[in-house]
């Protein structure tokens, strides 16, 4: 078989005279090294220097033993290169000049570098970065440093090398030239025996050849390129595109065989080597067969892609959907995003991008901002895309966005909610971001979070008050179209106002009673979250946490107060025998109000909320006007432009009307004030004709006095020290009281006043001497009321209204009729009920009043709660409300 030549053997055989080696020395080694670029480190690099001038090889195969050259082959004696001639090598000192070429590429696992290229004698062949795709850009200098392996015919593959693989090219001197995945192959001039490597990494751009057709790296750079279309992308040390594989699994490649062909992976030798712009951190390695390690970021393999001509081409972009440049935070570039909706478990259906891949969202985003970068964009990788987004099948495409990354790539949104992957899952369908740190979750096709325990918390909100939110402080909002447990909001509805979904229990914050909150199961299965039987949803126009703009979006989503509902006892008036209740239930800066009355011998038609109180005291005028009633009876819903925190601040009263006589009442409730306030009634003084109250609410170190009695007799008014019946002092001045309502701030806390001995006293106007109304400040007649939620699906729900009697408390309970029986106070909360305290008198009818041994003040400053039992079966509770 021929052999390559190599001058050691040449001149060993045909040695001529010291003085021509030496002369000969002098001139062709500077030539070989001004051929192969000088000392350009990127240039080809040069052949090493040794002892005896070596002339490029002639071929892919290195001489047998018995394979000496002849003679004649060797350069003559008096062939000696002149000065005047070029530095490339003459057309017939070409290697395919010195002999005939070996056509067997081969695989060797010899040394250190794991499985790669040889010829059939086992000389190392090597590829150059700097090539393109089947074109050779080595040549002069270059190719007498790195021989091409010569083609002499077909080329022949031996075990481990795929002979589709095997081709070849013609070199710009019309020879042709053995390539592999579309590499040309060389050898190192330097090399000398079977299995030496001395070309491996020369200049970082010479390496050995996988069989899989990619270079063997000594530490694989991953560095940073920028690409007009794809935008920044990881690339190699020579500007060559990689790429991730969307079937792989974290630090798992599925890709060998024909495909790795195609996609050569990136490998190295020892650890790869991060370039600017890239996490060393995020840069790791994996195992692959026949020991080869391959180079992966942010936990997905890395790939050449064997079709790209050159550095910058991107030709492997999309291909088959699953093949994608990456980005810097190591994840896929797509050219369209794909959105999906798929099943996925307890979870329902999620979005997924086109491989089963789980996409999640950041509850510290902001309505199309993304807060994630860094550190934090690594472990999260944004979901990027080149041009529009694909939304599949069962997705809103008004819904699907984009926005612009700090470093000008394109994150695909939903419903205004910025997409990432989690780095951590490892394979399709993984959904090991969900809940992580309490602000990333997997997302619904609503556009939502889809939470393990979804939070139900309550905070501030401005004039809003003490309203529900969720973890991260983003409102929740009820619909007043839905019914009870039943959400009547769906499709482009539920995109507007995605519903707050829970996989497990819902988890209620610090001041949110257990009892109120529950679940119900939407139409696809998923469960919604409910606050006193209403479904929670977000609205998805709120840009940030606090963000209230759903509020009152036409006149039917409201954000939900935290407080307990107001009910009051609608009393006969004017012997009408028709009596009722009404319910008052804050909705931020609207009041709830719903109204049941019973038929009596008067129709009513006008409802109002009035200032002023019930008879004996005085009405005022109309504060706001609710729902009429045309069958004199029945029930009635109105939403007031007030909120609850005003009503009942003090003042207010709910009154109807009979039917074409306005004048006539047919039945009125005093609005009671809050838990945190206190309503006293004025009794007249002195004959003066005036009566009213006063409601004292607690503001931190403050109280709010709010005055409310018969207009045009008092001016002045004040809190004495004593009681009425013994007035004391001037403890605290107040507002003029000549109008129908006043109100004051005092500098002393409400319990202060409570504790004391004070009152409220009023003085006739122009005549401050005597006295026109008064009240003492006293917990006596002060009420709380409390909603009673359903336990066990038992279906029911209702109130208990405890008033403060002195040293006792009244208890009237308004339940679901036929569920309950026994009722009593229990110790501690309807989640963690204790043992009974006192007993309450039977629930089966629509109500009951007990009278208990202990003070309202007690039981509000303790852990207690009202609970129902079910009738027949008392150890399984029925309904139950935390005081």
């Amino acid at each position: 078989m021929p052999g390559i030549l190599r001058f050691s053997d040449s001149i060993k055989k045909s040695r001529p005279s010291l003085g021509l080696f030496l002369l000969m020395m002098g001139l062709l080694v500077p030539l070989l090294i001004a051929a192969c670029g000088g000392d350009d480190p990127t240039a080809a690099p040069r052949a090493a220097a040794t002892n005896t001038p070596q002339p490029p090889p002639a071929t892919a195969v290195p001489p047998a033993p018995t394979a000496m050259p002849q003679p004649t082959s060797a350069p003559a004696p008096t062939a000696v290169p002149q000065p005047t001639s070029a530095p490339a090598p003459s057309p017939t000192s070409t290697p395919a000049a010195v002999a005939a070429a070996a056509n067997t590429v081969e695989v060797s696992s010899q040394g250190s570098l794991g499985s790669h290229l040889v010829d059939a004698n086992g000389m190392t062949l090597y590829l150059f970065t700097k090539d393109a795709r089947n074109v050779s850009n080595c040549s002069g200098g270059c190719a007498a440093a790195w021989p091409p392996l010569m083609a002499d015919g077909d080329p022949s593959a031996g075990e481990g090398v795929n002979s589709n693989r095997l081709t070849v090219i013609q070199r710009e001197d019309g020879s042709s030239q053995v390539a592999y995945n579309g590499w040309p192959l060389y050898y190192y001039a330097t090399d000398e025996n079977p299995g030496d490597t001395l070309g491996q990494d020369r200049g970082g751009v010479w390496f050995v050849v996988t069989p899989d057709g990619g270079a063997v790296y000594n530490s694989a750079a991953v560095n940073v390129g920028l690409n007009e279309t794809v935008g920044a992308m990881l690339v190699d040390n020579s500007g060559r595109t990689l790429y991730l594989f969307t079937k792989d699994e974290r630090n798992v490649s599925n890709c060998a065989g024909g495909c790795a062909l195609a996609w050569p992976p990136l490998i190295t030798v020892e650890d790869p080597a991060p370039g600017e712009g890239v996490a060393e951190s995020r840069i790791g390695t994996i195992s692959r067969g026949g020991g080869a390690k391959q180079v992966t970021y942010n936990g997905w393999p890395l790939y050449h892609y064997a079709k790209d001509e050159k550095p910058g081409d991107t030709m492997g972009q999309d291909v088959g959907g699953v093949w994608f440049v990456v980005t810097t935070d190591g994840g896929a570039t797509y050219t369209s995003a794909p959105v999906n909706a798929m099943e996925n478990g307890a979870f329902g259906t999620i979005l997924m991008d086109a491989a089963g891949r789980s996409l999640y969202l950041f509850t510290k985003d902001e309505r199309n901002v993304s807060n994630c970068a860094g550190g934090c964009a690594l472990a999260w990788p944004p979901l990027i895309t080149v041009e529009d987004p694909a939304p599949g099948e069962g997705l809103a495409e008004s819904r699907i966005g984009t926005i612009k990354r700090p470093d000008g790539s394109k994150q695909v949104t939903y419903n205004g909610r910025p997409l990432y992957y989690y780095a951590k899952d490892e394979q399709p369908g993984d959904t090991m971001g969900q809940d992580v740190g309490g602000v990333w979750f997997v997302v619904t096709t609503d556009g939502g979070a889809a939470y393990t325990n979804a939070p139900v918390n309550a905070s501030e909100n401005g004039d809003l008050g003490v309203i529900l939110m969720d973890a991260s402080g983003r409102s929740l909002y009820q619909f007043t179209k839905d019914d009870p447990n039943v959400s009547n909001c769906a499709g482009g509805c539920a995109l507007a106002w995605p519903p707050l979904i829970t996989i497990e229990d819902p988890a209620p914050g610090e001041g949110v009673s257990a009892a109120r909150i529950g679940t119900t199961a939407r139409a696809d299965g998923s469960k919604q979250v409910t606050f006193d039987s209403s479904p929670l949803y977000y609205y998805a126009k709120d840009e940030k946490p606090g963000d209230a703009m759903g509020q009152n979006v036409g006149g039917v989503w409201f954000v939900i107060n935290n407080s307990q509902p107001t009910m009051i006892i609608l009393g006969e008036q004017s012997g009408s025998g028709q009596t009722g209740t009404a319910v008052l239930s804050g909705w931020g800066s609207f009041t709830n109000v719903t109204i049941n009355l019973s038929a009596g011998s008067l129709e009513t038609e006008l409802v109002h909320i009035h200032t002023g109180q019930c008879l004996p005291a005085d009405l005022g005028g109309v504060a706001h006007a609710l729902t009429s009633f045309e069958g004199g009876s029945g029930a009635s819903l109105t939403n007031v432009e007030v909120s609850l925190s005003s009503l009942t601040a003090g003042g207010f009263a709910v009154n109807t009307h009979k039917a074409g006589e306005g004048s006539v009442y047919t039945s009125c409730g005093n609005i009671i004030a809050s838990p945190d306030s206190l309503t006293i009634a004025l009794g007249e003084l002195n004959g003066s004709g005036q009566t009213g109250f006063a409601t004292l609410s607690a503001s931190g170190d403050q109280t709010q006095v709010v005055v409310s009695a018969t207009a045009g007799i008092s001016a002045l008014a004040h809190i004495h020290e004593g009681s009425c019946a013994t007035l004391g002092g001037v403890a605290h001045a107040l507002s003029d009281t000549s109008g129908s309502i006043s109100a004051s701030a005092v500098e002393a806390t409400l319990a202060s006043l409570i504790a004391g001995s004070f009152a409220v006293n009023l003085h006739t106007d122009g005549n401050a001497g005597l006295y026109s109304a008064c009240g003492d400040v006293a917990v006596e007649g002060q009420s709380l009321t409390i909603a009673l939620g359903e336990l066990n699906d038992s279906g029911q729900t209702g109130w208990a209204t405890l008033t403060a009697m002195g040293d006792q408390t009244q208890v009237v309970v308004s339940a679901t009729a036929g569920i309950s029986a026994l009722a009593h106070i229990h110790e501690g909360v309807c989640a963690t009920l204790g043992g009974v305290v006192y007993g309450l008198s039977d629930t089966s009818g629509d109500s009951s009043s007990s009278t208990v041994d202990v003070t309202l003040e007690s039981l509000m400053a303790g852990s207690f709660a009202v609970n129902l039992h079910t009738d027949g079966n008392p150890g399984l509770y029925s309904s139950c409300g935390d005081i």
